[in-house]
This record gives structure tokens, sequence and C-alpha cells, in this order.
């Protein structure tokens, strides 16, 4: 038997309440059928014995008629004959022609009998047929319903009612079996559900793709045209082809951004999980985006203790916290303060990215994660919508959750959050 099998109940048929039932009849036909043959001859032997009484009340008086002592008939019917006595008797009786051959003739009670038990038997063996053909008839007729039934909602199930579902809340076999059935059905409906939604999500994801392609070669499609018309011109030239760098720039983080988020939907990436000191890592972060910081006027700052350790794949951690710190830059004013912190309790890691900036709207607060969401309350940053959702999927990939908090013009607050184990 192979591992995880089920074992066999050899007597798993008597579950079916529709089985012990027929078998329960089928049972009780035997003892009915005894029970009446038993009946059957005790009237036919007690009628035997009225006949045969009055056949020896006949021959009694005709005796007496005949001149035959009262003493003598008494001492025929009560005493004990003895041998002679009977083959003196069988003699003459023979004489008269009653023989074994003809005592159906002289003793018509003895036929009788005969005939009332064969007609007796005939009876209760046409009955007997009936009781057992009938629960056999009853019982595969209620299974003929039963499976019809289950076709109809099969039918109904592959015409598009996906609700349909067999009864099986009834013991034995068949209801287990009708039990798979609905966990199927609720598999290949739970399977092409997830299949339509990748496919809208595709379709979805096709449509931002090429809107979002659109207005960069849009654009260096007229930076071209403007050069080419002014080529002679420097100044024109230098202009545009700047221009054309940034939108080429744009377009590269975009692709770069579908490349790692479709990776991570895949489960493609391979994490390189380790223990790393958090505080070093997003220090080594911070740097990449501190110049940028002080050119804006912008100040980040890092709190945590030192000997916290994060099980992570650096690479991807550092591109999750970048983006947070990247964004908070983008929607932080000059002047403004990025901080992040960091503590640890004995179940989890949590890392804060803390801004006072403008905030997020109400309208977009719940739409922010979505891949390429734009808020038309912030239409003057430059972004393709996909920062947040990538790391938002690195995050989740790691076994934590990302969530944010906010109200417009107080800034807002990015949280991941960590399970402490071993290996995430």
């Amino acid at each position: 038997m192979e591992t995880g099998e089920q074992p066999m109940n050899r007597f798993s048929i008597f579950t079916n309440m529709d089985v012990r039932r027929l078998f329960g009849v089928l049972a009780a036909v035997p003892l009915v059928l005894l029970l009446a043959g038993l009946l059957n001859s005790q009237i036919a032997l007690h009628g035997l014995e009225t006949k045969l009484i009055e056949r020896d009340y006949r021959i009694a008086g005709y005796l007496l008629e005949h001149g035959i002592r009262e003493t003598e008939v008494a001492a025929a019917y009560s005493g004990e004959a003895s041998a002679a006595q009977s083959f003196t008797g069988r003699k003459f009786l023979s004489g008269q022609g009653y023989t074994s051959e003809t005592g159906r003739e002289v003793l018509p009670e003895a036929d009788q009998l005969r005939t009332r038990l064969l007609l007796g038997n005939i009876l209760w063996a046409v009955l007997g047929a009936c009781l057992i053909l009938l629960p056999f008839l009853f019982y595969f007729k209620r299974q003929q319903n039963t499976l019809e039934d289950a076709q109809t909602v099969v039918v109904a199930f592959m015409r598009g009612n996906t609700a349909s579902r067999l009864d099986c809340e009834k013991e034995g076999s068949l209801y287990q079996f009708f039990t798979a059935v609905n966990e199927l059905a609720t598999s290949l409906h739970a399977h092409v559900q997830a299949e339509q939604e990748r496919k809208a999500f595709l379709k979805n994801t096709l449509e931002d793709i090429s809107h979002q392609l659109k207005t960069p070669l849009a654009a260096l499609s007229m930076y071209n045209e403007i050069i080419l018309e002014d080529a002679n011109n420097p100044d024109v030239v230098r202009k545009f082809s700047l221009q054309t760098t940034a939108s080429l720039q744009r377009m590269e983080r975009l692709i770069d951004n579908l490349l790692r988020i479709t990776k991570l939907d895949a489960g493609t990436v391979k994490m390189d999980k380790q223990p790393y000191q958090l505080q070093q890592l997003l220090q080594e972060t911070m740097l990449q985006y501190e110049a940028s910081a002080q050119q804006e006027r912008k100040t980040i700052t890092l709190q945590g203790p030192e000997a916290t350790i994060l099980y992570c794949d650096a690479a991807w951690m550092a591109e999750a916290a970048g983006n947070l710190l990247k964004n908070a830059l983008e929607h932080t004013a000059a002047g403004g303060r990025i901080h992040v912190c960091w503590r640890e309790t004995p179940a989890l890691v949590t890392i804060r990215f803390q801004d006072d900036g403008k905030g997020i709207h109400p309208q977009d607060l719940h739409h922010i994660f979505k891949r390429f969401y734009r808020s038309r309350f912030a239409q003057e940053i430059d972004g393709t919508g996909l920062g947040l959702p990538v790391t938002k999927s690195i995050v989740e990939a790691f076994g934590g959750s990302l969530s944010v908090e906010s109200e417009p013009g107080s800034g807002c607050v990015f949280t991941m959050n960590f399970v402490k184990l071993t290996r995430l």
C-alpha cells in the first residue's frame, strides 16, 4: 500500500443505508418463507388428521352395524397389532385390491394433502421470488433516480452553473464518491477562476505597458523630428538630446521594474537569504540617495538597535528599501525629513519609513500598491507606477508584509513586518 493511501474497508458496502435495508429485507425473506411453510404444513396435516379420524369413525360404525362386538372394535383401535395380524390384514386388503398403487383411490385424503402441499410450495416459491425481486427493484430504482439527479447536476455544471453541487449529505460509498466529485468541481472552478483572473491581469498589464510606453516613444519621435529639423542649432540639439536621454531612462526604469515584478510573480527569483545586520544594510542603501537628498535640502535619518539581524537577500532588500526612500524623497518638499527606524520583538522585525511630505489622498490609499496606478493628485511627479508594487512583492517574497498609513498634509508611514524565523 502506498503511503497516504486510505486502507480499504472490507465491509464498506454496508455503510450505504440502502444496501443495509436491502440486505435486511433479503435476510427476512427466508425467515418469512420458513414460517409460512411451517404454517401451511401444520394446516394441511391438521386437515389430514381430521379426515383420517372421520374415516375411522365410518369404519367403526360399519363394523358395529354388521354385528361386530364393541369390545372387538375398541381392541382394533386401541390395541397394538402383532406382526401376524398386520400380515393377515395386508393379505386380505391386497386381495380386495387395496395396495400402495391404489391408495389414492381408497385414501383420497393423502392425495389431497399431497396436492395441497404442492400448491402451497408453488405459491410460496412465487411469493418468495416476489419478495426477493421487489427489494432489488426498489433499490436499483432509487439508485437510478440518484444517478439521474447527479447527471443533471453535472450537466448543469458543465453548462456554466458552477455553483451546482451533488447531494452528499447521506451515508454510503456512492455519496462518498459524490463528495469527491464536489471537491473536484470546486478545484476545477477555482482553477478556471484563477485562469480567468490571470488572463484579465495579463490583458490589463499589456494595456498598461502599451500606455506607459506610448508616452516616451511619442516624445522620442517628436524630439527626433525637432533635432532633424534644426540639426544646425547646437542649443536645440543639446536640449532635446537631454530630453531624449530622460525619456530613454524612463523607459529603462519601466522595463527593469516590469522584469523584476514578472520574475517575482513567476517565482523564478532565487532568494539567497542570509543573516544581515539591518543597520548596515539600510546605511548602504541610504548612501545611494544621500547626494540627491542633500542637493534637494532633505534629510534622511536612521534609528534602531545595531544588533538587529534580518534574514533576507541583501540585494532584493536593498531594492525594496531604496524604492521606499526614493518614493519618500519624491513626495517630500525641500527642507523635509525622512526618518527610517526599526525595532525588534520576540516575534517580529519592524521597519518604518516615515516622511513629512504632503501625504496620500484618501482616494488613493487603497490603490497605492496596484500596478501602474498613478494618483491624479501627483501627476507632476514622474514615475512608472511600479515602484511600490515591486517593493510589496519583494517584502512578501521574504514572508513579510508591507502596509501604509497616511493623512493628507501629514506625510505617510510605510511599515515592513518580518516574522523572526531561522530562515524566512
